[in-house]
């Protein structure tokens, strides 16, 4: 059964999560519907209970989450599709809504069907070994892998997640050969990650850091363009000498294709506003994200040329789709 749930912020609004739009001068004038593709307590979820309700407030109108999780994002983003495009359907959205038309059917085209508003922040991998591995830096586990093709494994948290096209990036830049281990969730992979069930993972770096501190394993380098401040000692993988491994979970807001460009517009100025606020960002900071807050031009550029670059590694690592 395909769970929904739904909540409000700036309570005082009692209906159904899908109340009908109507026409007005003034936009707002109605609660705003949030569909967020993925399940609650996720990331796409904490970041959307950190920053809705500051949105809500500045626009006047209670925002009514709505989770719609199922095939990896497709049945909101399809909802989403579908919507009329009144501005009173919103998505929060991650990279899967640029993964997606590689992998899977689907009944809209993406680049198509959804107007950018901004990319909103990220959550960066970290290249993980456990503490059975030799390496000390990823100049020495290249080494180590190509010493002994086919033998190492990575693990990653789901067929066609990003921790799996981080791995499969990684193994086309440095010319290496590994197992793909796919694991239904990432706390299964991370927990036989370090527990030497495989040999590395790209994990994301709220959860990983934990098992640093303990030594249970050691990160080498980060997919992201600078180090993160939940662990600044990891350089790069960039600073590490492999070039085009910024791979990371990114989240961002959408309309449906047609939305007015004067309601975009005051979506991306409350969403600017929302994390110039310091309790905002020290809450994201806390959670391992990094603020992006980008315009609708600059995320349109970014998603049509992650699309792109998903489809060209779907192509060149032959990664299926499950079933």
């Amino acid at each position: 059964m395909r769970a929904t749930s739904c909540w409000l912020v700036l309570g005082g609004w009692l209906g159904a999560c899908a109340s009908p739009a109507w026409a007005d001068d003034v936009f707002p004038s109605q609660p705003i519907r949030l569909i967020i593709p993925m399940v609650a307590a996720g990331s796409t979820d904490v970041m959307a209970r950190i920053i809705v309700p500051k949105m809500a407030a500045a626009l006047g109108q209670p925002m009514v989450i709505d989770n719609r999780p199922g095939g990896n994002g497709l049945i909101g983003e399809e909802m989403v599709a579908r919507a009329k495009p009144d501005g009173y359907t919103l998505m929060l959205e991650s990279t899967a809504a640029a993964i997606n038309p590689s992998l899977n059917a689907q009944n809209y085209d993406p680049l198509k069907a959804f107007l950018p508003v901004s990319q909103a922040a990220a959550v960066p991998l970290i290249l993980t070994v456990n503490s059975t591995m030799q390496a000390q830096n990823v100049k020495e586990l290249i080494a180590e892998v190509k010493a002994k093709p086919g033998v190492y494994t990575y693990a990653s948290f789901g067929n066609g997640s990003i921790a799996h096209f981080a791995g499969e990036i990684f193994k086309l830049n440095a010319g290496l050969e590994m197992t793909h281990i796919a694991y239904k969730g990432s706390p299964q992979a991370v927990n036989d990650t370090i527990g030497g069930q495989v040999n590395m993972m790209f994990a994301p770096v709220p959860t990983i850091v934990q098992h640093f501190k303990a030594g249970k394993a050691r990160g080498l380098a980060i997919t992201a363009p600078v180090r993160s401040s939940l662990a600044p000692q990891i350089p790069t993988m960039a600073e590490a000498g492999v070039a085009g491994m910024e791979v990371q979970t990114w989240f961002g807001f959408f309309l449906p294709t047609g939305t007015p460009p004067a309601i975009a517009n005051r979506y991306y100025e409350e969403i600017q506003k929302a994390f110039k606020l310091p309790d905002v960002r020290a809450a994201l900071d806390a959670q391992g994200f990094t603020i992006i807050a980008s315009t609708p031009a600059e995320f349109a550029k970014v998603f049509h040329a992650e699309v792109e670059r998903f489809a060209r590694v779907v192509k060149q690592a032959h990664i299926k789709a499950d079933g």
